[in-house]
């Protein structure tokens, strides 16, 4: 009897996988950019880039001349693991494109690899803004809506607080 619910549980588990690998999955809306076709797709891995602006809450007037923005593209799929850093772009000197809306332009590119699942909430966008005197960080998960022959989200807007 033991045995039975063992393979049962395990054959289970096997559709369970193979669905998330072939791509099966709810794209519910979510906080994610839209999306339109640009780059092509590769055999190890779906090439994304991700665009859009990273807003400061509260906005400061200026900011010093050394500083720093990192945004970072991981995949979160994983439960009670880590997640996987899947690109990052860091700007030095972020004083001079921080424009009179107050936003700061970001576009990086990365490889999703082929095993991520195409699920609403897999992967993520992330911020961390640091100079003299200045820190702000993500206190919010902005999810990348992963779909299928989509290889661009653009007009993403994430918001960092002012951390003390």
């Amino acid at each position: 009897m033991a045995l039975k619910l063992q393979l049962s549980l395990a054959l289970a588990l096997t559709v369970l996988a193979a669905s998330l690998r072939t791509g099966h999955s709810c794209n519910s809306g979510n906080r994610g950019g839209s999306g339109s076709e640009s780059i092509t797709d590769s055999g190890s891995g779906r090439p994304v880039r991700v665009s859009g602006y990273v807003l400061l809450n509260p906005a400061p007037q200026q900011l010093p001349v050394n500083t720093r923005l990192e945004v970072r593209l991981q995949d979160i799929s994983l439960m009670d693991a880590p997640s996987k850093l899947l690109g990052s772009q860091t700007l030095n000197s972020v004083s001079t494109s921080y424009n009179a809306d107050r936003r700061i332009p970001f576009s990086l590119e990365a490889v999703i690899p082929a095993d991520t699942p195409f699920m609403p909430h897999s992967v993520s966008v992330s911020a961390s803004l640091r100079g003299d005197g200045v820190s702000y960080i993500t206190d919010t998960a902005y999810y990348v809506n992963l779909q299928e022959g989509t290889f661009e989200y653009r007009d993403m807007e994430i918001t960092i607080i002012k951390y003390p």
